[in-house]
């Protein structure tokens, strides 16, 4: 009978002890859980911080691009203008040079037939 007790009260201690450890267990695998949460959030936005910084240089990168492209594009622009300025101003005293010669040996011709 006494035995029967030794072992009754073993087998409830080792129970009470085994509900602890279950419930200890328990409780660090949850508190690991949560830390882990915390630690998959706190990554999730810094990937996130990590996109918004790319994406922002990337479009700074193209505003940048494209302004260089219109600054180039407007300084051909430019330059296609005084050249085409420049040939139309040369035609133009080609064309006037042209009339005076053409004026010019207009008298001589009529001098030459009048002699």
């Amino acid at each position: 009978m006494i035995q029967q007790r030794i072992l009754y009260l073993e087998k409830e201690e080792f129970n009470k002890w085994n509900h602890t450890r279950q419930n200890k267990i328990k409780n660090l695998i949850q508190q690991l859980r949560q830390k882990q949460i915390i630690e998959l959030n706190a990554l999730q936005q810094r990937i996130l911080s990590v996109q918004e910084e790319l994406s922002k240089n990337k479009s700074q990168e193209l505003q940048k691009m494209l302004s260089k492209y219109q600054h180039v594009r407007k300084e051909l622009e430019n330059q296609q203008n005084q050249e085409i300025n420049r040939l139309e101003k040369s035609i133009k005293n080609q064309s006037i040079m042209s009339k005076m010669n053409s004026q010019m040996k207009k008298p001589q011709d009529e001098n030459y037939n009048l002699k």
